[in-house]
């Protein structure tokens, strides 16, 4: 064997034992989902998180009839409902592309935009005393 093939094969070695060393999260993600009662329309909520790393976030809103599926590219949201049609959700505001303002043409949205981290962690530290609740991709106990 020459120098490169030996040098090529302890790189090969030296990766696999790093990487064996790091605890691989499943690749299919995790997935949780809550359903919503006290609005006219039926939907659930749905997160999941996949990817090597577990870098790859997104909680839906999806209907029950399949009228509607809006995406927000995030580990967590604070929502309450207001009356029987209205949703308001406060999320970071890189979460999502546009801004939507219904769901499934009854359900209003009000999006509140959490932009700066301070306003992030000031929400999570306060949104129970707010009467917000949370979903988000990890498990909470």
């Amino acid at each position: 064997m020459n120098i490169k093939k030996i040098k090529l094969v302890i790189q090969i070695l030296l990766v696999v034992a790093l990487i064996s060393c790091f605890e691989i999260p499943d690749l299919n993600g995790i997935e949780n989902s809550v359903s919503i009662n006290g609005i006219n329309k039926q939907f659930y909520i749905e997160s999941k998180t996949w990817g090597l790393a577990g870098n790859h976030e997104e909680i839906k809103l999806v209907s029950k009839e399949n009228c509607d599926t809006i995406t927000f590219y995030t580990d967590q949201i604070f929502y309450e409902i207001k009356g029987t049609d209205t949703l308001a959700i406060h999320t970071n505001s890189s979460s999502f592309f546009e801004k939507p303002s219904k769901f499934c043409e009854t359900i209003f949205l009000e999006i509140y935009e959490l932009k700066y981290f301070d306003d992030i962690k000031e929400m999570e530290r306060t949104f129970k005393e707010k009467g917000l609740k949370r979903i988000t991709i990890y498990d909470e106990k």
